[in-house]
């Protein structure tokens, strides 16, 4: 099992980037749980580009989100987004957090398609940018295996 520490620390960044909160205990808890032999992310890392994506992703919200934006689009099947899922069925759980997921803001139209534009074009910068960058380690680390701690 990974590192307390660092599970509550993926908590953390994924949450603020899921929902724009800091988790409670009750979440890091149950997204602790899930790390435990036999749940959903007790398996390993797939790959060192996989391994890559990961450690980027839990830098901080806004490298969470381009890093989610280039695996929608060229590694679907990536470890983190089966974590990003995870934690947002726990998130969608909890009363506090799923009021922010399953309600829309209050806005007028004009505030929606402003919202709207907005989103896209934050969007496709941090999608081009991570595409830039990631793509070619993609190709160059894709298939390599994650070296196992404590190995030479």
């Amino acid at each position: 099992m990974r590192d307390r520490e660092q599970i509550n620390v993926e908590c953390r960044v994924f949450t603020r980037y899921l929902t724009g909160q800091i988790p409670d205990s009750c979440i890091a808890e149950k997204y602790a749980a899930a790390y435990l032999p036999g749940k959903p992310l007790s398996g390993n890392l797939q790959s060192c580009f996989d391994a890559l994506l990961v450690r980027l992703a839990n830098i901080h919200p806004l490298f969470t989100r381009a890093v989610d934006a280039f695996t929608r689009f060229f590694y679907t099947d990536s470890t983190l987004s089966k974590r990003l899922i995870i934690l947002l069925a726990i998130l969608e759980s909890r009363a506090l957090t799923a009021v922010e997921l399953d309600y829309p803001d209050k806005t007028t139209f004009v505030g929606f398609l402003f919202s709207m534009v907005t989103q896209i074009i934050v969007f496709s910068i941090l999608l081009g940018i991570a595409t830039l960058f990631l793509l070619p380690l993609k190709l160059l680390l894709g298939r390599k295996p994650v070296k196992k701690q404590g190995s030479a």
